[in-house]
């Protein structure tokens, strides 16, 4: 099959994944335009290229800091992290053999939390931890996430599975045959992971959405689902995730994800909200130490 032809090449998400002038937030924004609108094209994958979350790994310097949120865009419109390239490489591999100076430290949290499994081995029988740089930094984030969501579900790890579902993983997140890891979980009869999934699954849909701006979708998932987010819980995972002393003393809240975006979107849907409003803790401490309300008079 010629380029031209292949599906694969031949449409807008790929065209946009793969220009290089254009301004980032626009890319952004026209990415989860086109996302909503042919929300099956995020699912396309080649046997040599992989998948689109390999075409954005492979680009991501190019894209300055909206890569990562890129990720969070493909995966909430049903993309599969653990499809393989031809080399067998996951995105996961791709991203660790650029190395850390290209790809930072956000697109690898990225991936972990859009459901990458790092035990997968490409043809050359590695695992992605193979090309992990002795970087101190990149090394606790990886550590951080242990042997990865999937391996915690299969070996029924109450503690594990829950401690990395409340690092904000996505729940409905795909593997094998399509299957998310509800159904892995329902699969092996893992009653109490079950609870623990469908319990928070609402609000990390809400958390991505806020990663990924896509502000259409926070807005629907809050109109329809709003009764069941946890606004002021934090990614249990954040202290984990460092080598510096001092960022490991504080967790990483909703509000602060939120902050990260430079946006006002967020904070409309929330203060705006009926239900979400007066659930708000506006003294939640964010990573630096300060209550989060400090920060709402920054410009």
């Amino acid at each position: 099959m010629s380029v031209t032809s292949d599906p694969f090449y031949n449409n807008r998400l790929y065209h946009l994944l793969t220009q290089r002038s254009i301004n980032s937030k626009d890319l952004l924004q026209e990415l989860n335009s086109i996302l909503h609108e042919q929300p099956e094209s995020a699912g396309l994958c080649h046997p040599i290229e992989g998948s689109y979350f390999h075409i954005i790994c492979r680009n991501s310097s190019e894209q300055e800091n909206v890569a990562y949120r890129m990720i969070y865009a493909l995966s909430n419109a049903g993309a599969n992290p653990n499809v393989t390239d031809e080399k067998g490489n996951t995105p996961l591999h791709e991203v660790l053999i650029r190395g850390f100076v290209d790809i930072g430290l956000d697109l690898v949290q990225a991936l972990f939390r859009v459901g990458v499994d790092p035990r997968i081995l490409n043809k050359e029988e590695k695992a992605a931890d193979a090309y992990l740089e002795d970087n101190p930094q990149l090394t606790a984030l990886y550590a951080g996430y242990g042997e990865g969501i999937w391996a915690a579900i299969e070996m029924n790890n109450i503690q594990e599975a829950e401690r990395l579902i409340k690092g904000f993983i996505k729940v409905d997140c795909k593997h094998n045959n399509n299957q998310t890891l509800l159904d892995k979980a329902r699969n092996l009869n893992c009653t109490q992971i079950i609870r623990s999934l469908a319990d928070y699954q609402v609000t990390i849909e809400f958390v991505h959405s806020i990663l990924a701006c896509d502000w259409e979708r926070t807005t629907l998932i809050h109109q329809y689902e709003g009764q069941f987010i946890k606004i002021n819980i934090f990614d249990s995972i954040h202290t984990f995730t460092w080598a510096r002393t001092i960022n490991r003393t504080y967790s990483k809240s909703i509000l602060e994800f939120c902050l990260d975006t430079k946006s006002l979107e967020p904070f409309e849907i929330i203060f705006n909200s009926s239900i979400l409003k007066s659930k708000i803790d506006v003294n939640i401490l964010c990573t630096d130490g300060l209550p989060f309300y400090f920060h709402m008079f920054e410009n």
